[in-house]
């Protein structure tokens, strides 16, 4: 009796996975067997099958036989060409190479420096709004904008000017009250302003191409005036004190013939007289006080000019960098000669401007 195994359900499982898994394997084992033999059947050399065909039987005719040509001497034999077998075809089949990359995009130019600030001279007026983004404008006409900003921490009112609707030149002024954003400067914090500017520009463009300083004597005029009234006032009051004593002592006199036997006649004299007296004393103090400052004012004067002598007074300073290699003229000036003084740097392009239609005036 034979007794079979008991098959539990894992080992079923186990069966039925092996036999599905050999299933696909069969398969593809197949499809190969079919390729290799579709590849010997197209690599046979195709002059085997030119080779077993018979060759063609020579046609029979029925003309009559030509006469026999004279012999001809037998030719050098030809050696026979050796037969070269054939390669057999190879079945092209498309490589699949793969996709090159496509070409990195050239790199975008680096953009054009700019000639001052964020500007570049030829942009329209829409352009130089962008560039000053985002400021906006504080006055606009045809022909300007101008923005309030600062430039190397110092308040300025800056311009810009354009010809042909193209930027030709620019402004910039340090002192200008009317605005309520740039202070005034005095003629020393301008002159101060005016050498830190100038040592800026200097680092950037070099040396001026031509300076100018103009020099001015120190303002006495104020002197000379003080000096003048408090001559007019000393002339006034001796000649007021002059005539005060001689009262004084016209009066003095009748009072001691009046007194001359009084008893205690000093006394009463002293009491009379004391107004006149202190009056008199008033003008002597006065006349000493305004003497004293005419010779103060003089004496200012006469320093004043020593002073001229030997550091004069700055007027006016200017500055000026120009260059064919410059884009734009510079001009840095300031006049110390004005309540307030002023202080501004222009620019003035040196490139040909053309007009919007590509035309040029000259």
């Amino acid at each position: 009796m034979i007794f079979w195994p008991r098959i539990t359900s894992g080992d079923r499982n186990v069966l039925f996975g092996c036999v599905f898994a050999l299933v696909p394997l069969t398969l593809i084992l197949f499809f190969v067997i079919l390729l290799h033999s579709a590849l010997q059947s197209c690599s046979r050399p195709q002059a085997e099958s030119v080779a077993a065909e018979p060759p063609p039987a020579p046609e029979s005719s029925a003309l009559p036989p030509e006469p026999a040509a004279s012999p001809v001497p037998p030719a050098d034999p030809v050696p026979p060409v050796p037969e070269v077998p054939e390669v057999p075809a190879v079945p092209e089949t498309p490589a699949l190479l793969p996709t090159p990359p496509p070409s990195p995009a050239p790199p975008e130019p680096p953009p054009p420096a700019p000639h001052l600030r964020h500007i570049r001279w030829g942009m329209g007026s829409a352009e130089v709004r962008a560039a000053e983004a985002p400021l906006d404008p504080l006055r606009t006409t045809a022909t300007t904008l101008a923005y309030t900003t600062t430039t190397l921490d110092l308040p300025c009112l800056l311009t810009y000017t354009f010809r042909n609707g193209r930027l030709a030149a620019a402004r910039l002024q340090f002192s200008l009250p009317s605005t309520g954003d740039i202070p005034a400067l005095s003629p020393v914090a301008a002159q101060a302003a005016y050498l830190w500017l100038r040592a800026q520009l200097a680092a950037r463009y070099g040396a001026p191409s031509t300076e100018t300083h103009a020099t001015r004597p120190r303002s006495t005029t104020h002197l000379a005036d003080r000096a003048a009234r408090s001559r007019e006032d000393a002339d006034q009051y001796a000649a007021t004190l002059a005539a005060a004593r001689r009262r004084l002592a016209d009066r003095t006199a009748r009072l001691r013939e009046k007194y001359r036997n009084w008893p205690e006649a000093a006394a009463r004299i002293d009491r009379e007289l004391a107004t006149e007296r202190r009056y008199v004393a008033d003008l002597e103090t006065w006349v000493a006080d305004t003497r004293a400052a005419e010779k103060t004012a003089q004496a200012a004067i006469d320093q004043s000019r020593r002073d001229d002598a030997t550091a004069p007074l700055a007027a006016r300073d200017t500055a000026t960098w120009h260059a064919p290699s410059l884009p734009h003229t510079v001009i840095l000036s300031a006049d110390y000669t004005t309540l307030p003084s002023r202080l501004e740097i222009r620019y003035k392009t040196t490139l040909p401007l053309l007009a919007p239609d590509g035309t040029s005036e000259l």
